[in-house]
């Protein structure tokens, strides 16, 4: 217990306050991740059918997306642990979300949309470094404190994009929405360089097997990951999925759509 009690002395004495800007600037850098990240998913399955894409290739470009983080996640929070950096893949996740939406106004076949998908997949990864970076702007034990305020910034900032990329796509047509989640990451990345990052001492991590095995010890963190997964499987089927193909089979418009898309999910 005494040993415990030194070592979270240690991380109080370690932990410096951050400039008073950091936080606010964050969210903002936050903000603008999401709703580059979110514009377009209201309309992404009715336009791949629009473009001639059966409901099989609809829902393996909704799909890419998770696929490109459950095989990129662990690595690159792994990487970014061993660098000792964060900025540099919130640069990634930006980066990869604008190579996407350029990548869907530049193809019509809805087969290479799958790899459009993939890259916002990768730009999603990202997330771990956003909140990981977020947290150290807290003293430790604040960990919850933090993680309610950029969650907050998530939800909203995923309502807010999935009803304006609807009423976009309404307004000017389906590219609509990639263009503005093109502009916003772009704005993001110019926005980069005020986020606050306190350089760290690289770190060598265990090996992968051992750090994994640790992790399935815990009994809650297993039963709260497949809870998890079975959040994130039923809103990509049904509201990210297919949810806005029945809703444009029945008349919706594309205004319509956003609201359909737009409760509050995780990445």
């Amino acid at each position: 217990m005494r040993e415990a009690v030194e070592n979270t002395d240690t991380q109080e004495d370690s932990w410096r306050v951050p400039p008073r800007y950091a936080r606010p600037v964050f969210l903002g850098v936050t903000t603008l991740y999401w709703l580059s990240l979110y514009f377009y998913v209201p309309i992404l399955s009715p336009y791949v059918e629009h473009q001639g894409g059966s409901l099989r290739l609809a829902g393996l470009v909704v799909s890419a997306y998770g696929l490109a983080q459950l095989l990129l996640r662990i690595p690159l929070g792994m990487l970014s642990d061993r660098l000792g950096r964060r900025r540099p893949f919130l640069a990634l996740g930006f980066a990869a979300n604008v190579a996407a939406c350029l990548i869907f106004v530049a193809v019509t076949a809805p087969w290479l949309m799958v790899g459009a998908r993939l890259m916002a997949g990768i730009a999603a990864c990202a997330w771990v470094a956003f909140s990981v970076l977020f947290a150290s702007y807290f003293p430790p034990g604040q960990s919850a404190r933090a993680m309610s305020y950029i969650t907050f910034c998530n939800s909203l900032s995923v309502m807010a994009a999935t009803y304006t990329g609807g009423w976009l796509a309404d307004l000017h047509g389906w590219l609509a929405p990639f263009w503005l989640s093109a502009g916003v990451g772009v704005l993001g990345l110019m926005a980069l360089p005020l986020v606050h990052e306190k350089p760290m001492a690289q770190s060598t991590p265990k090996p992968v097997a051992q750090r994994l095995h640790s992790l399935i010890q815990h009994r809650e963190l297993v039963l709260t990951s497949v809870v998890a997964a079975l959040g994130q499987y039923t809103t990509f089927a049904t509201h990210f999925g297919f949810l806005p193909n029945y809703a444009v089979h029945i008349g919706a418009t594309k205004t319509q759509l956003g609201p359909a898309s737009g409760l509050p999910a995780g990445p």
